[in-house]
């Protein structure tokens, strides 16, 4: 009798972790990867917080990694990460905040004089663009994805289309820009924006 309950009680807990098992989130599928390159001691923390946030969402694998970068050698480093994109953060007081080549497929952070949550930021806002925030879905756009001369050539299209000029349109302001208008002579001397004299003489 004694044995026969240990067998139930073995047969129960073997049936409570299946049925545990059975409802564990696990990944399936998914291929190719981002690499998030520490290439300066920079806080681990920002980077992997920065990979799950877009990681997680999109549903694909981002590493983060320790790696180096150097612009003459940008294919080599991104190479050795052996990821399909890569974001590379560094240290240096000469470049800019960020270096985005959407062609290559890599982006550069950098660091200097970033504390943790800034570096968190400017790391996603990199991503997002190699990962192609920042392309069209039209096929007449210059901003299909392009990887090659090639891509170039055969998938780009020449004209700035509806979804980029939203995006720019609303930008603008934040870079000084303000877009002229059209409108006839007669309307402008109404509104008062042209003299009637200065529109004689032209």
């Amino acid at each position: 009798m004694k044995r026969l309950f240990v067998i139930v009680a073995l047969c129960a807990v073997a049936a409570s972790t299946h049925a545990a098992s059975s409802n564990e989130r696990i990944k399936i599928g998914g291929e190719g990867k981002v690499a998030f390159v520490n290439a300066c001691n920079a806080p681990t923390e920002a980077l992997v917080t920065a990979a799950n946030k877009i990681g997680n969402m999109l549903m694909i694998n981002i590493e983060v990694t320790k790696g180096t970068w150097k612009l003459a050698e940008a294919q080599k480093c991104i190479d050795a990460t052996g990821a399909n994109a890569a974001v590379f953060v560094v240290k240096d007081e000469m470049l800019p905040l960020s270096l985005v080549s959407l062609e290559a497929k890599w982006g550069v952070v950098n660091a200097a004089g970033l504390d943790g949550k800034s570096i968190e930021k400017e790391t996603l806002r990199v991503a997002t663009m190699i990962l192609g925030g920042a392309a069209s879905k039209y096929s007449a756009s210059s901003m299909r994805p392009v990887f090659s001369k090639e891509d170039l050539a055969k998938k780009a299209g020449d004209i700035v289309t509806f979804d980029s000029i939203i995006a720019i349109s609303s930008y603008l302001p934040e870079l000084g820009i303000k877009p002229y208008r059209m409108m006839t002579r007669d309307d402008a001397i109404e509104e008062g924006l042209i003299k009637a004299d200065d529109a004689a003489k032209k």
